[in-house]
């Protein structure tokens, strides 16, 4: 199975996302700010990552750029309340930007896609 990074700086969003996908059988693992993000995408090398955009020390797309910069190949889904941002010419790296919504089917199938697509499902 696929081994997915999820960095968002909401505990309880971040247990969410445990207990939905761990549940699919995928290798998870969980950043609390963007910082934290580009140094778990350095060492662990993840197979897609799910990026908020508001996170303390580093926000979302600067540490999409950087972890884009290092590793082109690795699909990044920005997983946002915000839906303003996806008119910011930096977000137009991620491979997606969804709207967070408490119902994560349209995330789950976004998810599979893009793994599909890399051949990681």
């Amino acid at each position: 199975m696929a081994r997915i990074l999820f960095a968002d700086d909401d505990e309880s969003l971040r247990l969410l996302y445990r207990e939905e996908f761990a549940a699919d059988g995928h290798e998870l693992l969980f950043a609390s700010t963007g910082r934290e993000a580009v140094e778990l995408a350095r060492r662990e090398r993840p197979d897609l990552i799910v990026m908020d955009i508001r996170m303390p020390e580093m926000d979302g797309l600067e540490a999409m750029g950087r972890i884009v910069a290092e590793d082109n190949d690795v699909p990044v889904i920005i997983y946002s309340a915000f839906p303003h941002h996806k008119e910011d010419f930096s977000s137009w790296l991620a491979d997606a930007y969804l709207v967070k919504s408490m119902d994560l089917g349209e995330l789950k199938r976004v998810i599979d896609r893009k793994l599909g697509e890399r051949g990681s499902a």
